[in-house]
């Protein structure tokens, strides 16, 4: 199983004004991420959804958009990490939890949040992802051949957490195919795995409810047990 990327999203009430905290943001956020970070310009009445500051990581794996209602960090994983969870999972959880503490001395109250991470499990020769797809997520049968499928599953863990399971075909291709050269450049026998943990469900059936750092670490936690222990047996044979 090989783990692509990763994104954390954080929503909260909106607040009036980032810009005017800039450089202090830059400051403490610099341990991660390269100076200088990008202060967008936007006339005061833009909609509060529209990131304000944005940043790069030092090595340019991870960026960072705070807008004045959310913030969103997003990582993707070369081979050095790609396929082995426990590394990047600190990686995540180290810059995170630094990127939560100082944004939440400006968001006053976090509504809800949720981590997405994608996935891909590439097959041997000896197994097809259609069959697998066909045989463990769908009772549909046809004469004509499938060319796609596309599956979701949403569970509610612990009544607060939604978890969210999209299994699907993945078909990958060189980035320079020429016209009509798909058949022989493409790779379909892969399937390709979205996970998205957020606790979303408590914001929508708790009177005010607050997302805290505990929903945060709650979240890592359920991603590590699926993906250790779920996750190929939920794949191979359409359980969890």
């Amino acid at each position: 199983m090989n783990i692509l990327n990763s994104s954390f999203c954080l929503f909260s009430l909106p607040i009036e004004n980032i810009r005017e905290d800039f450089f202090r943001l830059e400051k403490e956020l610099s341990v991660f991420f390269a100076k200088p970070f990008n202060l967008v310009t936007l006339p005061d009445a833009a909609p509060v959804e529209i990131p304000r500051i944005t940043a790069i990581s030092i090595n340019g794996f991870s960026s960072l958009n705070i807008s004045l209602n959310s913030y969103q960090f997003i990582t993707r994983f070369d081979e050095n990490y790609s396929q082995d969870w426990n590394k990047c999972r600190d990686y995540i959880k180290e810059r995170l939890y630094k990127i939560y503490d100082v944004l939440n001395t400006f968001f006053k109250r976090n509504l809800y949040c949720g981590l997405t991470v994608n996935l891909i499990k590439n097959l041997s020769d000896k197994d097809n992802a259609m069959d697998i797809l066909l045989n463990n997520f769908t009772k549909f049968s046809s004469n004509k051949e499938i060319y796609d499928i596309d599956s979701k599953y949403t569970f509610v863990k612990n009544e607060n957490y939604y978890v969210n399971i999209r299994v699907y075909n993945q078909r990958l291709s060189t980035n320079n195919v020429l016209p009509g050269t798909l058949k022989e450049n493409e790779k379909k026998n892969n399937i390709g795995i979205l996970l998205d943990i957020n606790d979303k469900y408590g914001f929508n059936y708790k009177p005010n409810y607050i997302s805290s750092k505990e929903q945060v670490d709650n979240i890592i936690k359920i991603a590590d047990d699926i993906i250790f222990n779920k996750l190929e047996n939920f794949i191979m044979k359409g359980e969890l």
